[in-house]
This record gives structure tokens, sequence and C-alpha cells, in this order.
């Protein structure tokens, strides 16, 4: 079974993103509704057989008129098995607990007495009707719930002096077998149900744990998974600011040409190899990979949780980044280049939108990272002075001079340089 949000669009805490309970209606499943349709046949096929015996039973007893009785009930529950119309089936599951109903009370008051236990079978009906009614026809259930167990408790509580209108001839010696086959019957199918409800159950268990860890692996992958946590317990907005964070930009250079030469396909893959690998280095380095825009890469060090070497962490990555570009050239005999941007300093970052929302970055760090890698080199990274600062001493850097950044003006940065030159001589 599943729910889906009905018209009525209601939130918790006025956040879109967590919807209160109210705001889902039920929606059967195609595997609830095949379950119910087989609970129904396999009601109706052991109602058909258990009729079936009564006429044996009472065919041999000489009592013709209770063999037919039985006989016709036995023909309408066949037919419940043997409708052909699946569609109609929710309703066919009323009409089958309604047979049950009738055929039931109508034995206890007409023809048998309580003190045969003949009104124990009665006790199936509301167990029955858990399985046969749909979950939204509960006025339904309710209704041969109730009328059925106030029928069992009058006729227990009136077992021995109750006498129906047509009385069973029958031997009070024979009083005991017959009210233990009445009770063997009954729990023999009150077992056979609860064993395919409990079935049913472990298997639903197994689906919805399964499911459960397939939309928090989803989860994770959108969001950090402290802010995930965060999101799950709290609806008010994500905002947090960060004294000391960076950010990496990094753009694939010469890769819209070679697009332009490949499939739609081949593009894709390709772009999904690499954005792969940097993945994985994202995940050894421990930063926090921010989005993809086309074929332009972001990263942050120092968030969502902050760490002192988050200036050392991202320039670790970026020179992973173009050893990994390189491979990628060397191995699919491609020429693009990555051009790399890197900024330090405050910003904010938070959970923004209602639907397919991201964990995002804001401030004047974020907009230098780009600053820095449109106005960089390919095959580059440069950086501000405030990423020369932070750097640890393993880190070597070229003053590139005065360069005309948008917004403000000439700004010094700085080049790192490659790894080579950064290997001690000799």
């Amino acid at each position: 079974m599943k729910w889906q949000r009905s018209s009525d669009k209601t939130f918790v805490g006025g956040d879109p993103r967590v919807a209160d309970a109210s705001s889902f209606e039920f929606v059967e499943s195609d595997q609830d509704t095949e379950q119910r349709i087989q609970g129904i046949r396999y009601i109706a096929t052991c109602a058909a057989v258990i009729c079936l015996l009564y006429v044996l039973l009472y065919t041999s007893a000489g009592l013709t008129w209770l063999a037919v009785y039985n006989l016709v009930f036995a023909g309408l529950y066949t037919a419940v098995r043997l409708w052909p119309n699946r569609g109609q089936m929710r309703g066919l599951g009323i009409v089958l607990m309604g047979f049950g109903t009738t055929q039931l009370m109508a034995n206890c008051f007409l023809f048998v007495p309580p003190n045969t236990g003949s009104h124990y079978f009665i006790l199936l009906i509301p167990i029955l009707s858990l399985v046969a009614i749909h979950p939204r026809d509960r006025l339904w259930w309710a209704f041969f719930s109730f009328s059925n167990l106030a029928v069992i408790v009058f006729l227990e509580w009136a077992r021995e002096d109750f006498v129906p209108v047509f009385p069973l001839p029958h031997r009070p010696d024979q009083l005991p077998y017959w009210r233990a086959f009445a009770v063997f019957v009954t729990l023999a199918v009150v077992i056979a149900v609860f064993r395919t409800f409990h079935r049913n159950l472990h298997r639903a268990r197994k689906e919805l744990h399964y499911s459960y860890e397939r939309s928090e692996s989803l989860l994770l992958n959108i969001l950090p998974w402290s802010i995930a946590e965060r999101l799950k317990s709290d609806v008010e907005t994500i905002a947090d600011d960060f004294q000391e964070a960076s950010v990496l930009f990094a753009d694939l250079v010469g890769f819209t040409e070679l697009a332009d030469q490949h499939t739609a396909a081949e593009t894709v893959t390709l772009l999904n190899r690499i954005f792969s690998d940097f993945d994985d280095a994202v995940d050894r380095h421990g930063l926090e990979k921010i989005k993809t825009i086309g074929d332009a890469y972001m990263v942050a060090a120092g968030v969502p949780s902050p760490r002192p070497d988050h200036v050392s962490a991202l320039l670790d990555f970026a020179n992973d980044l173009l050893s990994m570009i390189d491979r990628h050239n060397r191995n699919e005999t491609t020429s693009v280049a990555l051009r790399i941007g890197i900024s330090t300093g405050p910003l904010t970052a938070g959970v923004i939108g209602s639907r397919k929302f991201t964990y995002d970055i804001w401030g004047d760090t974020v907009n230098m990272a780009s600053r820095m890698e449109s106005t960089g080199l390919p095959g580059r990274v440069q950086v501000t002075p405030a990423v020369v600062r932070g750097a640890d001493a393993r880190f070597q850097f070229e003053d590139r001079g005065l360069i005309q950044i948008k917004g403000k003006g000439e700004m010094q940065t700085f080049l790192l340089r490659p790894l080579e030159s950064q290997k001690p001589p000799g």
C-alpha cells in the first residue's frame, strides 16, 4: 500500500517540505489489489469446500433440506471464486461477506441450535472481512464485525435455552462432537488466514526496509548527512554562517567543442566518468560536493562540518583533479583541460527550495571562487591572497600580478605551482 498527497495540501509549520499526515490519503497499490483478490478467492474456495462437506454430512444423515441449503451457498461462493471481472472485486468482497453473514446467521436462527457450536463460525466474518473488504470500505467492515459479534454474544449467552425456528434433530450425546468440529474448522481457517497475513507482513516489512534504505541513500546523495538529519527532525529554515570555509570551482575547458564531435550519449558517458571520479575524490578528501553546473564542478571545504585545514584540503583536491584530467585525456585520447579557482573566507550555507531542494552556499567567498575560475588559466589553479596565507608550507604559488575581476576591479591573484615544481630538486 502507499499514500499520496490529497488535494487539500496542509503542511507542518508552513514548510511544504514536510507534509502533515492528514494531507495524505490511502492509495492501494497493484500488489495490494492482487493480494486482496487472491484473498477473496481463497476465502470463497474454503467456504465452498466447507459447504460441500456439510452437504455430504447432511445427506448421509437424511437431512436433505439442509444439504440443499448448503449446496445453494456452495454455488454462490463458487460464483464469487470464478467471477471473471477483476475490476468488480472490491464490491465482490462486500458481497462475499454478506453471503457468509446471511448463511451463518440463518443457520443459527433457523436450523442449528447454538449448543452445537454452530455460532462459532460467525467469528470468522470479522476476521475474514479484514482480508476481503477494501480499506476504504471500513464502514462495511464495522457493520459486519459488530453485527456478527453481537449475534455471537447473544447466542453464547442463550446457548442452552435458544431453540431455532426449524430445529435440527440431534442426540445430546453428539453435542461435544459437533462443538469440537465447529471449533476445529473455525480455528483452522483463522490460523490459515493469519499465516498468510504474517507471510505478507514479513514480505512487506522487507520491502519497506529496502525502500527506506534506498530513500536514505538517495537523500544522502542530495544532502550532507548532518543536514539530512536536521531536515528530518526540524522543519524550520536551515541556514548556517561559517566564518572560515573554502570554495572551489572547476570548469572543463574544451569540453563544449568535444561534445560537438560526439553523440549525446557519448558526451554524457564521458562527463559522467569524469565527474564520478571527481565524486570519489571528494569522499577521499572529506569535502562537500555542492553541485555541478553543466561541465562545471563546485566543491566546498569546512561545510557543513568546520575543519581547520579547509584551505589545504581543497588545494590537495585541486591537484588530484588535474591529475585525473590528465589520466582521462590519455585513456580517452581527448584534450580537455581543467580551469580551477579557489577562494576562502566567510560564507552562508543552507537548504533552499520546496521541491528538488538542494544544499547550497552563498556569499562573497563563493563569488570570488567563481571569478578565480573564470579568469584563470587552463590546467592551472588560480587562488586569492587569502588562500596563499591559509595554505600550509607544502604548497608553492606564483604571483600572477593584478587581474581585472568583475565587481572587484584590479586584484592580485596567485597560481598554484604544478605538482612537478613542488618536488625538491635531485
